[in-house]
């Protein structure tokens, strides 16, 4: 579900693409049967952007490290997507987590929303 009005953030748009790229492309991996789900929505002062699946989620014992270069759950992963989403989110005033209770395996990204003014 999105958000109900447009979520304006100052961001690269195509690092923007890459990011959601990735997190949309590790979520259709997670399982042939996955169903993923992406919400929007708006927090405070920041945009929330959730990517949720129903794979078999994230191994305990890599979840601390998932964002690190080089880690990954799959058999043929590079490790690779997950660290480049995190530096291109920092990059741009933004956080990325895996969310720790979720039902579902769930990143969420947050970004500063857009100020009046400095919209792209």
């Amino acid at each position: 579900m999105l958000a109900d009005d447009p979520v304006t953030v100052n961001a690269d748009p195509v690092a923007l693409e890459q990011i959601i790229f990735n997190l949309m492309r590790n979520a259709l991996e997670a399982s042939d049967k996955a169903r993923v789900t992406v919400t929007t929505h708006l927090h405070d002062a920041r945009a929330i952007l959730d990517i949720c699946d129903t794979g078999p989620g994230v191994p305990d014992a890599l979840k601390p490290r998932v964002f690190e270069p080089f880690v990954t759950g799959k058999p043929n992963g590079t490790g690779l997507g997950l660290s480049l989403c995190h530096r291109l989110v920092e990059e741009m005033d933004g956080d990325i987590v895996l969310l720790p209770d979720a039902k579902q395996t769930t990143f969420r990204v947050s970004f500063p929303r857009a100020t009046q003014g400095k919209q792209p």
